[in-house]
């Protein structure tokens, strides 16, 4: 993990909004939910964490702890934020920014 995030520096939530999805009109606290649900079930600090961060790439090493972190992630953002997720969406959902995406769209739908 060390060598994926070496020479990134922490982001404060806000920071890490303002960064990489503020521009995109994507609110602070999906952002900020997303983020924690993945820290919570990869039980890791994810402060240094980029929004093109691949779980098919570059942070895939979460996988290889737990083969069943991918359906308590998506178990866990459906109930966080009371939405749905089909197998299909969850296996194209690769990208940090993917994940962050398909729950903005699913809120936006539920309203």
């Amino acid at each position: 993990m060390e060598e994926t995030f070496a020479g990134r520096l922490p982001l404060p939530g806000a920071e890490f909004h303002e960064r990489f999805f503020r521009a995109q009109g994507i609110p602070e606290d999906i952002v900020m939910g997303v983020r924690h649900v993945l820290e919570q079930q990869l039980d890791a600090d994810l402060s240094r964490l980029d929004a093109s961060d691949d779980f098919s790439r570059n942070i895939g090493f979460f996988f290889e702890f737990d083969s069943m972190a991918d359906v308590e992630i998506v178990c866990a953002l459906e109930e966080t934020f009371s939405i749905k997720i089909s197998d299909e969406e969850a296996a194209n959902a690769h990208t940090i920014q993917d994940i962050v995406d398909l729950v903005w769209c699913k809120v936006q739908l539920r309203t």
